[in-house]
């Protein structure tokens, strides 16, 4: 019995390595800046609810189940719960740390207004990476699988964790290269080509109605739709369903004390913080990103958009 219970601590103390490895080679802050525009890999992702998904779920799963698969004797029982229980560490080490942050509000991590809908999606994401370990664990009970992975005592003649770090930093590192890099004009790109023709052209309504740079305001329309992409959005006008609470709503997250629709928000956020901004420099147009959001790295991001979408003739 002390044996076994040596093994299993073992065994889920490499899978929670490799879990953390695996994350750190992205370079990723996640979960606590996944929806900011802290680092392109985030932005990237953060545009599908499913590369969400993928990016929590699938790593884990297959990390677990191919640590797990060296152990030939353990029942399947006992692999699902390994694989429950070190997915529950995982998740507290990353979404439970998080909300530990957001909830002591740590300056560490940036908190939003809709509080209450970032509490809970690290929630969802912490339910996602605990069943992504017990999946791992159950997979790890498939001869295929097993047979990919050698006997502890192979582990140790032929170094066989070693090789398989070496061949996950160069796989990581070429995915990690390739996605750095896709220019960032692109990321802009794909945001704004989501944006629909006719919320693009009540951007022009809007800004020609208050005397604002359209180019300006949509480049806020483009980088707020990476932070809080449409589908997330959804969740925002869900959450104000039940809980009515003031945020920060829409597609430029124009903060307001009731939900705003996208076309709302617009409006809100041009007459309120934007409005008169048309025939201004570049580096008052930085200044009023930085005043509407606050976070330096946000108003160069807003800046670089601008200059995608009004590139130098």
């Amino acid at each position: 019995m002390e044996n076994n219970c040596v093994e299993l601590a073992f065994l889920a103390f490499i899978a929670l390595v490799f879990s953390y490895v695996f994350y750190r080679f992205f370079e990723s802050k996640w979960p606590e800046h996944y929806f900011s525009p802290d680092d392109n890999v985030s932005i990237f992702i953060s545009l599908s609810p499913i590369g969400y998904l993928i990016f929590r779920f699938l790593p884990i799963s297959i990390i677990f189940a191919l640590v797990f698969s060296v152990s030939k004797s353990l029942s399947l029982e006992d692999r699902i719960a390994l694989g429950f229980v070190s997915g529950f560490l995982h998740g507290i080490f990353t979404n439970g740390l998080s909300l530990l942050k957001i909830v002591t509000r740590d300056n560490t991590v940036k908190i939003y207004f809709n509080k209450l809908l970032q509490i809970g999606s690290n929630i969802f994401t912490f339910v996602i990476v605990v069943l992504a370990g017990a999946a791992g664990g159950y997979l790890s009970s498939f001869a295929l699988i097993q047979g990919l992975s050698p006997t502890y005592q192979g582990v140790i003649d032929n170094l066989w964790s070693s090789f398989v770090a070496i061949a996950i930093f160069f796989s990581l590192q070429k995915t990690v290269s390739m996605v750095k890099k896709k220019p960032t004009t692109d990321i802009y790109g794909r945001s704004y080509e989501s944006i629909s023709a006719d919320l693009i052209q009540y951007v022009r309504e809007i800004s020609d109605r208050y005397n604002a740079d359209e180019k300006f305001v949509t480049a806020i329309c483009v980088v707020e739709n990476l932070q809080r992409p449409k589908w997330f959005r959804e969740f925002e006008k869900v959450a104000w369903f039940f809980f009515r609470r003031p945020g920060t709503y829409g597609i430029v997250q124009a903060q307001n004390n009731k939900y705003l629709s996208d076309k709302e928000s617009i409006e809100v956020a041009v007459s309120r913080e934007l409005k008169d901004t048309k025939g201004k420099d570049l580096s008052m147009l930085h200044d009023v990103a930085l005043q509407y959001n606050g976070d330096p790295k946000y108003a160069d991001i807003v800046m670089e958009a601008y200059s995608y979408l009004n590139p130098p003739s």
